[in-house]
């Protein structure tokens, strides 16, 4: 990932088959659909970001995270 100001840029990248989608949650909230690159608004302290793949049988991929600290 590339920082941008108080954004982060991530790119995803995978080996599972028949992918339909990624999919991420930030700060423990809702499951969303987004591309293979999305921008990371992040706030003043932790941020987390979580993603995992979900191929096109619904079977969802493991989930992993990152944490950025970011200072006030």
């Amino acid at each position: 990932f590339a920082a941008q100001g108080d954004a982060i840029k991530v790119s995803f990248k995978t080996m599972t088959p028949n992918l339909k989608e990624y999919r991420v949650r930030i700060d423990g909230g809702e499951w969303k659909p987004v591309e293979s690159e999305m921008i990371w608004r992040v706030k003043a302290g932790a941020n987390r970001l979580e993603a995992k793949t979900v191929n096109r049988f619904g079977v969802d991929g493991p989930v992993s995270a990152a944490v950025a600290e970011v200072g006030k």
